[in-house]
């Protein structure tokens, strides 16, 4: 499908200076809002956003998805098909230390 849109000139020139491909980034975040809104799983989020291998993985969540001192918001709860074993957060010990080791490495 081809969309057409009509933005603010100012807009434009704001966005395209800080993310150059606007059409990218746009379809890059519609397809990470149909994973976290159930609509897509995620092998279906991988496979669209041509991310083979954890360390791709790894960086676009860093990029698009917040982050706070207790790692990852509630990934979990959008992942329906992989069984976390969580805590209060939704995110388990193991998984949620992982996933602040990994941040703070870089």
């Amino acid at each position: 499908m081809q969309l057409t849109i009509n933005l603010p000139e100012k807009l434009t020139e704001k966005v395209y200076s800080k993310w150059g491909d606007l059409s990218q980034k746009i379809i890059d975040k519609l397809i990470l809002e149909a994973f976290l809104e159930g609509l897509i799983n995620f092998d279906e989020f991988k496979e669209m956003l041509d991310l083979n291998n954890d360390v791709d993985l790894k960086a676009f969540l860093e990029t698009n998805i917040p982050l706070h001192n207790s790692g990852l918001l509630n990934l979990a709860g959008s992942c329906a098909d992989i069984d976390f074993t969580t805590d209060n957060l939704a995110i388990s010990d193991q998984i949620d230390n992982d996933l602040i080791s990994a941040v703070n490495e870089q």
